[in-house]
């Protein structure tokens, strides 16, 4: 029996064609490697820029629902979270009528050791997370809504961007954001902003906008 072997030219022929589609296939597979690397690579740098882009956190006290709704604005321009500030007894409308002497908030006026209010919760979650606070009070008295404080007090706002903001029917924003920076003793604060109640989204949006955060 004889074994019939093909003939030279035919071997080397399949053998020259086996060695390209090798060849072809390192290729594909260098390149496939290639573009898998550039989709991984622009996935991190994503990640990173994303990841570096600060947070940020709208803190509001909202005694008649004004500055809440402000707060709710800024949330939405900046793509911000909120947190309320809650007194543990909350203040009822008698509370709030300042016209009355006796009233809650006329004895915590006239007697600045009342002032001290009891908040639920003091510190937000993942607080060192936020590059840019934003503070929002009514004005009581020509200064921040003193539920504030608690908050003020409890909180380091270093390596923090810090911008005030209030609601008023008619008094300013007066030294109330300085005093607070002082109380705060930490953080880079911004001029702050009055807004008169019934701010619209988009007076309230303009101001965002205008203060050139990143």
């Amino acid at each position: 029996m004889y074994l019939v072997l093909p003939p030279v030219a035919q071997m080397a022929e399949k053998m020259k064609r086996g060695s390209h589609l090798r060849q072809k296939i390192t290729v594909l597979h260098r390149k496939m490697c290639r573009s898998h690397l550039r989709i991984r690579l622009r996935q991190l740098f994503k990640t990173s820029e994303e990841s570096g882009k600060g947070k940020t956190l709208v803190v509001y006290y909202s005694a008649t629902n004004n500055t809440k709704e402000v707060a709710g604005y800024i949330a939405a321009a900046t793509d911000g979270e909120l947190f309320e500030i809650v007194p543990t007894e909350p203040y009822s409308s008698d509370d709030l009528n300042w016209s009355d002497s006796d009233s809650r908030v006329s004895k915590e006026h006239d007697d600045p050791s009342l002032r001290k209010v009891e908040l639920e919760n003091a510190v937000p979650e993942n607080w060192k997370d936020y590059d840019t606070v934003f503070i929002g009070f009514p004005i009581w008295w020509g200064i921040a809504a003193w539920p504030v404080d608690g908050f003020i007090s409890a909180n380091d706002f270093s390596g923090k961007t810090v911008i005030p903001f209030c609601t008023s029917s008619s008094s300013g924003l007066g030294e109330s954001g300085e005093q607070l920076e002082k109380a705060a003793g930490t953080g880079d604060w911004l001029d702050g902003k009055r807004f008169q109640s019934g701010a619209s989204e988009e007076t309230v949006q303009d101001w965002v906008n205008g203060l050139g955060l990143k």
